[in-house]
């Protein structure tokens, strides 16, 4: 396709997408100007928040207070508490902890004005979850209670279950054992009631948990042997090895060490089979403990060697790295062998002191986040007092004045009786008590004033530091919340043996990301995808630790190796999970994605998208429909870029719920493939501050596709930071490439 046609045809697109949002809110705005029913406004109001709660949030605020002020001045209340849900969260992911509070109280008192207990008992958990944030856990602890006071529970069993299954995790983490373990009896009633078996297995096994901490160890196996038993029923692998491990760890505490070895080697068979991998590693290292024990240098060394080298590979899993540091330094204490004990040893300390200061001040800065909502709390209170008290104050001067007046006329009143002489007198008098009185009180004001002034002055000075202090402590929790979010993004060590080559190009707006790549092998498939969820920064890191944690589920627990089918469970479990609803003013949150599968024998690759295509740059055509094929070239280069359209459907809740496609595709050696979200074609830059678009970026990818993937990946950075120079970064960005 010539050049100047291509430029013409991207032209029309751009200006057809951009009118389509236009007429979009100028319907809705036209909506406004031309009804009088009160219901239909106000709904225009949640859909124009609705529209602007990403790109503009202020704006979206706004139609969201508005549209609340009018549902509630007309009775609208359960309108209002949707929208203030929308807008609690809002809230959240500005970290605005102090109006999440207010709107989060406002939104109670609607649920219990409506009295409708479904919503008293999400208000409630609204509540909750807002303290939870701030590590509030005796106030997150009473709002949950009252939430599942007010929730239904007869009518869903399952759900019941869970909600004492999270209070019973909650106390577990306050160290309550006693409240947590009546959580998890009354979550297995309830499991029981719905027959449903897994929810049972599981908090019998947190059962034997609390017994291992009280140090009942007798009970504590047998409530593990029966979570293995129920888990061994169930198909559940990891499971069972779990159960064995734990009895394996109360062996060791009984010094009963060749009980503790067999149930670890079982253990340790399984976790390997099922590429549990730090469970892996703390096997090894406590069976490299175990053989130190019973005197068996060699395997305790051989076993101890196998932890350490598995670690090396993930240098974010600090804790569990410790363990195997200590570990060795014990083995190699126990053979002789000092220098290497000393040089474990010293490794230990230093990253223990390390891992201290990042807990030392992720705590300080969770203090800190308390200590200013609860002192937001008392300036309220401070305030509320002090206009009572001025208002007294004003009521008491005008009584004063009033009595004072009738003095002044009752005092004329006898000086008028009085003689001419005594009357001038008199008035002098009074004319220089008055003067004197007002000096007085002037002086006062102004020794007030002044000691007013100088107390504001040293508390914003004082403020002052305090913000720079918390600033720094924000920003500190935040990285560590990268090391956490970077430990869950997949190893490149699990594609080796899979394909030829591949690159990842993972560049987040904020510390943390919305975005995120994942992959995993099934047998002979290797599952890829590269995901977009909604926002970016800490709501979006949210989104996509819950993604992941699906994807884990359905691909690596399910064995589904079907793209079609694991989008379709992935939005299944979205929409369930975040309590999704097709009506006006429901939360919307999900993921736009697109999700490969590979067969290493037939180089058969099927791929489904929700919104996001891929690129596949190759001599051939796919066999596919015209339809879902773009097919791109650039001038001088011999590769063709072929563009396989996705479904215009997202990973959430949707007008349109069918089915997603799914395409084979037959590929040859050396063909690759590209999966990328939006947020490199939308970055703003360049000479003319314009966004990069989807062009430039399948020619920046045909013209280098010839290249190691390594250089493809430098190319697209480089041309990424020098594009956005001088221009914030919009959004997320991930990418990946693989080559067959």
């Amino acid at each position: 396709m010539p050049k100047i046609i291509r430029f013409l045809f991207l032209s029309v697109l751009i200006f057809y997408s951009f009118n389509l949002l236009s007429q979009n809110t100028d319907s809705i705005q036209n909506v406004l100007r031309t009804t009088e029913v009160d219901s239909v406004i106000i709904n225009a109001y949640f859909e124009l928040a609705d529209i602007y709660y990403y790109d503009n949030p202020d704006t979206a605020e706004y139609f969201y207070t508005l549209g609340i002020s009018q549902s509630k001045s007309k009775g609208f209340y359960k309108l209002a508490f949707n929208a203030q849900t929308n807008l609690l969260m809002l809230y959240i992911d500005r970290s605005d902890y102090f109006n999440a509070k207010i709107i989060a109280l406002d939104a109670l008192n609607n649920s219990e004005i409506i009295n409708d207990s479904m919503l008293i008992s999400q208000a409630h958990n609204n509540m909750g979850n807002l303290y939870l944030q701030i590590e509030m856990n005796e106030k997150a602890l009473d709002h949950f209670l009252k939430a599942i006071q007010a929730y239904p529970i007869e009518k869903n069993p399952v759900d019941a279950g869970k909600l004492f299954g999270r209070l019973g995790n909650l106390y577990m983490a306050m160290n309550e054992l006693d409240a947590a373990e009546k959580s998890y009896i009354k979550a297995i009633d309830y499991f029981k009631k719905a027959n449903f078996k897994k929810g049972v297995i599981i908090a019998t096994q947190n059962i034997g948990t609390i017994e291992k901490r009280r140090e009942n160890f007798d009970k504590a196996i047998k409530l593990y042997r029966q979570a293995q038993k129920d888990h061994e029923s169930i198909g559940n692998q990891v499971g069972v090895a779990q159960c064995m491990a734990n009895i394996g760890d109360i062996y060791i505490e009984n010094n009963e060490y060749y009980n503790a070895l067999t149930n670890l080697h079982n253990a340790l068979k399984i976790f390997i089979a099922n590429n549990q991998t730090i469970d892996e590693i703390i096997c090894y290292s406590e069976i490299a403990d175990l053989y130190s024990k019973i005197k068996k240098p060699d395997l305790a060394l051989d076993y101890i060697n196998k932890a350490y080298k598995l670690i090396q590979t993930m240098p974010e899993n600090i804790r569990t790295r410790l363990d195997v540091l200590s570990a060795m330094q014990g083995v190699y204490a126990n053979i002789g062998d000092s220098a290497n004990a000393y040089k474990y040893l010293l490794e230990y300390q230093n990253l223990n002191d390390t891992l201290i200061k990042e807990n030392s001040q992720r705590r300080i800065d969770i203090l800190k986040t308390q200590f200013e909502f609860e002192q937001k709390e008392k300036d309220i209170k401070y305030l509320t007092i002090e206009n009572k008290l001025k208002e007294t104050e004003l009521k008491r001067k005008n009584i004063f004045q009033i009595f004072y007046l009738i003095f002044i006329g009752l005092a004329i009143f006898g000086l008028s009786v009085l003689f001419f002489l005594f009357k001038i007198k008199k008035k002098a008098n009074i004319a220089l008590e008055l003067k004197n009185a007002e000096i007085l009180q002037q002086k006062e004001e102004i020794e007030s004033q002044r000691d007013e002034i100088e107390a504001q002055r040293d508390m914003v000075y004082s403020q002052k530091l305090d913000l720079e202090i918390t600033h720094l402590k924000i920003s500190q929790s935040i990285e560590y919340a990268q090391i956490i979010q970077s430990s869950l993004l997949p190893d490149p060590i699990l594609l080796k043996g899979g394909i030829s080559d591949h690159f990842v190009f993972y560049k987040p707006k904020d510390v943390v990301s919305g975005d995120f790549y994942w992959w995993a092998k099934v047998e002979k498939n290797t599952i890829i995808t590269a995901v977009d969820c909604t926002g970016h920064g800490v709501p979006g890191a949210f989104m996509s630790m819950l993604g992941i944690s699906f994807l884990r589920e359905i691909v690596m627990k399910e064995y589904v190796t079907h793209p079609g089918v694991i989008l379709r469970k992935l939005r299944k479990e979205i929409v369930r999970n975040l309590k999704q609803k097709v009506e006006i003013g429901a939360p919307r949150d999900g993921m736009d994605m697109a999700l490969v599968s590979i067969n290493h024998e037939t180089n058969m690759v099927q791929y489904a998208g929700a919104h996001n295509s891929i690129y596949i740059v190759s001599n051939q055509i796919p066999k596919l429909e015209k339809s879902q094929v773009l097919e791109f070239e650039v001038d001088g280069v011999d590769l063709k870029l072929f563009e396989i359209k996705p479904d215009k459907m997202p990973i959430a809740i949707y007008h349109k719920m069918d089915p997603f496609t799914n395409h084979e595709i037959q590929l040859q050696k050396g063909d690759q493939i590209y999966m990328f979200s939006d947020g490199f074609a939308d970055q703003f830059g360049g000479v003319d501050k314009k966004r990069f678009m989807y062009s430039a970026f399948r020619e920046m990818i045909l013209k280098n596709a010839d290249k190691p993937m390594h250089l493809q990946k430098e190319i697209i950075e480089t041309t990424f930071n020098y594009w956005k120079e001088g221009q914030e970064q919009i959004d997320d960005v991930v990418g990946l490439g693989i080559k067959i």
